[in-house]
């Protein structure tokens, strides 16, 4: 069996990007966003319980120019990538440290925030793709 690193998650753009994200190098567009995924579960006694993970997500080339002007916060996203560990040596205390991403091949957009959505009653739900707004060369 072969190994295999495939990571595929949905959530929400945890703040707005700045320039510092996003920089263009020798390799391209690369364009850094953090996100939040919660995952909702019953306990016991049948209430529900939210459990928030914090991810840090690289987007490299042509989807990072195209993510960009989208990257909003609390834009519903879904990531399909890779996870990646960065490892250093702390300059002060020496000591190991460790980081991992998502490295994204794709960033689909589930809903902009700010639109509301024909089936959300209301609540507060955004639109999902499609709606104006959209780019029509936008990969959904």
């Amino acid at each position: 069996m072969t190994d295999t690193n495939h990571y595929v998650c949905t959530g929400r753009v945890v703040r707005d990007v700045d320039e510092k994200s996003f920089s263009t190098s020798t390799y391209g567009s690369r364009l850094n966003f953090s996100m939040a995924v919660t995952k909702t579960t019953m306990k016991k006694d049948k209430t529900f319980e939210d459990y928030v993970s914090y991810f840090d997500v690289v987007l490299w080339g042509k989807n990072a120019d195209k993510f960009k002007p989208y990257c909003k916060k609390g834009t519903m996203v879904s990531v399909e990538g890779e996870l990646r560990q960065d490892r250093w040596e702390d300059k002060n205390d020496h000591s190991k440290k460790s980081r991992i991403n998502i490295v994204a091949k794709n960033v689909l957009l589930v809903e902009l925030p700010g639109k509301e959505s024909g089936s959300s009653g209301g609540q507060g739900n955004k639109s999902c793709p499609n709606d104006e707004g959209f780019p029509e060369d936008y990969p959904f």
